[in-house]
């Protein structure tokens, strides 16, 4: 089949979302786009607000599910939401706003804003380095397992004076010398904040306020560090493995300048709109914002990460997007192509999949018609293990129809469901952790999780056995990182064979793994690495077709037609009936 130039292609693609926003078609995209949102919601992975503008038009905004469970009150187009991360945004771009009045620059030293700040770290870390997630100071939530035990816990709910929350979570020891990689975190934002203050000498609340929410007219938005309550905001709930309960409290002024903000789903339209009409920063300071400085995957830039959303039907599609999370709140604004679509999602349960949600909106916007939301296996099988017991599950997992649930992270999302009742019902944490490891038992983190889970239950011989082997699973795992790093290919296929040797059903390289290093070597245009991973991933999983496409991209890259072809037909081989691979070899029309 032969494909149109990309500029043409994508020049056809945004006429089509002109006219599907059209006022012909806008009462039929509303519709087509509720349907699968109110789906999305049915099946229990999405509880929020989702708006959708097309061109100037708005052409969905509406709520789906509960804003508040313990009073019934729905969530609705005008309900405020807990933006987490996204805040961070707003933090970067008041920060460009006073470089570009020329009062401050992002290569100053931090000591030159915060001199009571530990001088050693100061003088090397740079506000473009707090800006990029580069300084290497630890992040007070990500990385308290590094503090020593003599050193104070952080509690959320605790009320810190700034300099004491400073000194005693926030001046720990470099992670790595300031520039040297990006580790993302709260820490380096909530200095930048302080450093506004110092600047300006006014509260950072109320330069958020007047310099960015007024100007892009978010009436509905704030600082929940400001003061007072916000009557109407989306409560936060966590999913547990019994159902939902309420966030763990927290004070928000501990995340000034890295999370607090509230906003409605317009109110980020307006937001996204404004910065990019430039209303808020000057061209080339947009331009600045804009440009990626990780190739990644994803490609980060300032506050905004870079995608591509690839369709077989029609050219690349790019887009940028920003997110927000935490216990209880997901928040997302997708921004495809130059602002021809944009997405905002906010849910109060972190339940959807921001990455499978957004793209699916957009192609629905595009004319294209994603599968339906399944039900997540996770909620199946814990049920399973509510009404009977882990062995059921496990067993019901060997029969079960898979095609009808949605696998999503099944080892996270059945961990995180243990640890949800571990404090509370220390017998049905064990058996979902027995249930996770029975799935997974190659994963370290599953055994790891048992063990905690049988100690906390008092069975202290079998919490050994379990740490034990997490420690054997771990090593492994760091020892295959490790080799894929450095490129030794040969130490890698040696810890695979020996791993599969000792277990033929092994999976020692799962995708989770190999994938993002496959991106990261084609980002780098390095195919010769990325062709190598690929052989390692094949050799870990030779009866997987995951690696057979992913090397199948790698020698298209390449420009090599007969080992591209090896690739489809290895995967017609496994699975005679894969479309994808059929279509490849123009085999579409064969039975």
């Amino acid at each position: 089949m032969s494909r149109l130039p990309v500029a043409v292609a994508t020049g056809l693609l945004w006429l089509a979302l002109a006219n599907a926003a059209s006022a012909a078609g806008t009462n039929d995209l509303t519709a087509e786009l509720d349907r699968h949102l109110s789906l999305w919601h049915e099946t229990g992975r999405f509880h929020g607000v989702a708006l959708v503008a097309v061109g100037d038009s708005v052409v969905l905004n509406r709520g789906y599910g509960l804003a508040d469970r313990a009073t019934g009150r729905p969530h609705g187009p005008g309900t405020p939401f807990d933006i987490r991360s996204i805040s961070k945004q707003f933090t970067c771009v008041l920060i460009l706003q006073l470089a570009a009045e020329g009062r401050l620059q992002l290569d100053d030293p931090l000591a030159l804003y915060l001199p009571d700040y530990r001088p050693d770290t100061a003088e090397l870390v740079t506000l473009d380095h707090l800006l990029r997630h580069t300084s290497g100071i630890p992040c007070f939530l990500n990385d308290a397992h590094r503090r020593g035990p003599s050193r104070p816990v952080f509690d959320p709910t605790a009320k810190y004076a700034p300099e004491e929350f400073v000194a005693e979570f926030l001046s720990e020891d470099l992670l790595f010398a300031p520039g040297e990689r990006y580790s993302y975190g709260n820490t380096a934002y909530f200095l930048l904040a302080l450093v506004a203050e110092k600047v300006t000498g006014r509260p950072f609340a109320g330069l958020v306020e007047e310099r960015l929410l007024s100007v892009a007219g978010m009436a509905g938005s704030g600082a929940l560090y400001a003061g007072g309550g916000v009557d109407d905001l989306a409560e936060g709930y966590v999913k547990s493995a019994t159902g939902f309960r309420d966030c763990d409290p927290w004070r928000p002024e501990h995340f000034m300048g890295s999370g607090g903000l509230y906003a409605t789903a317009g109110d980020l339209l307006r937001w996204n709109r404004a910065l990019h009409e430039g209303r808020l920063l000057p061209q080339e300071w947009m331009d600045f914002l804009r440009s990626p400085y990780s190739e990644g995957p994803p490609r980060h830039a300032y506050a905004v990460d870079h995608f591509t959303l690839r369709r077989p039907d029609t050219a690349p599609v790019p887009y940028t997007g920003f997110s927000g999370g935490g216990q209880g709140y997901s928040s997302d604004v997708l921004r495809f192509g130059d602002g021809e679509v944009i997405v905002v999602l906010l849910d109060n349960t972190s339940q959807y999949n921001h990455w499978r949600l957004g793209p699916e909106i957009f192609d629905l916007v595009a004319g294209r018609h994603p599968p339906a939301p399944r039900p997540l296996l996770a909620d199946r099988l814990l049920q399973k293990v509510r009404d009977n017991d882990w062995q059921a599950a496990f067993a019901w997992y060997g029969d079960a129809d898979a095609a009808a649930f949605a696998r999503g992270d099944l080892e996270r999302d059945l961990n995180t469901a243990g640890y949800s009742v571990l404090g509370a019902d220390c017998t049905l944490a064990v058996a979902i952790f027995r249930l996770n490891a029975a799935l997974h038992p190659e994963s370290w983190n599953s055994h790891d999780s048992l063990g905690e889970g049988l100690a906390a239950c008092g069975s202290t011989a079998e919490s050994r056995a379990s740490y034990e082997r997490a420690g054997r699973l771990r090593d492994r795992t760091v020892r295959l990182r490790n080799a894929l790093r450095e490129q030794e290919w040969n130490v890698a296929k040696e810890i695979v064979r020996t791993a599969l040797a000792e277990n033929p059903a092994a999976v020692p390289l799962p995708g989770s793994m190999v994938g993002p290093l496959v991106e990261e070597a084609l980002a780098a245009d390095d195919l010769a690495r990325a062709t190598a991973l690929c052989d390692v991933w094949r050799e870990a999983a030779p009866e997987a077709i995951g690696p057979l496409f992913t090397l199948a991209r790698v020698r298209r890259r390449l420009g090599d037609e007969e080992g591209l072809a090896e690739c489809y037909r290895r995967i017609l081989e496994l699975q005679p009936d894969n479309a994808a691979a059929k279509e490849a070899l123009g085999l579409e029309g064969e039975r």
